[in-house]
């Protein structure tokens, strides 16, 4: 039997909401974590099946790359949700999506926001066919999808979702430079205030995102 127990624990963003970045290399562990932290369910919804951690800590160390763009949903300076585009066929314009977030931070609006971060990160580097598997038990994610455009079709004991998104234009990529402008600020805050406490011989409990 796999192990399935995790670990213990498009408007512009504001940090009381949390920040989404794009994650790069240096982020494989917090992306790790993250996935580690989901439960049986959400699991079962990011992966279409049962997941141990082990499959976990492998797929972690693969899941950024040339081919992908992966953004992260940030929450007091922790990880908890992704978005991923990974492109396919060659990179000629289709690409496949995913998203994670965590059961405590479901049902916030989270999820809608990562779907409008990706797609503007989709529809800026090219990609105008989306495809997204969707489990028919996650009706939170369909009805989000559906507001973006995505026509679902039934496929075995999943839903596929598809979008064709438009070209890029002066607003995707615009919200895309403000969500990284909002982020760098984010991150040089949460930096100098850990400093600060370091400094100070206060534990703030803060890790620089």
């Amino acid at each position: 039997m796999p192990d399935l127990a995790p670990r213990s624990d498009a408007s512009r963003p504001m940090p009381a909401q949390g920040i989404v970045r794009r994650l790069a290399g240096a982020d494989r562990t917090l992306l790790r974590d993250h996935l580690l932290r989901l439960d049986p369910a959400s699991r079962r919804q990011r992966f279409g099946g049962a997941v141990g951690n082990d499959r976990l800590e492998v797929y972690s160390g693969t899941a950024i790359g040339p081919d992908t763009l992966v953004k992260g949903l940030f929450v007091d300076g922790v990880l908890r949700g992704l978005a991923e585009l990974r492109f396919v066929d060659g990179g000629r314009g289709a690409a496949e999506l995913a998203f994670s977030i965590e059961r405590g931070w479901q049902g916030r609006g989270h999820g809608t926001r990562l779907v409008a971060s990706l797609l503007d990160g989709a529809r800026n580097r090219g990609a105008h066919r989306l495809v997204l598997h969707v489990g028919r038990d996650n009706a939170r994610m369909r009805a989000i999808l559906r507001r973006h455009g995505a026509v679902l079709a039934f496929e075995g004991s999943e839903i596929v979702a598809e979008i064709r998104s438009p070209a890029a234009d002066a607003a995707s990529q615009s919200r895309e430079r403000d969500e990284d402008r909002a982020s760098a600020i984010e991150r040089a805050v949460r930096r100098g205030l850990y400093a600060l406490a370091s400094g100070a011989g206060v534990d703030l409990s803060l890790r620089a995102a």
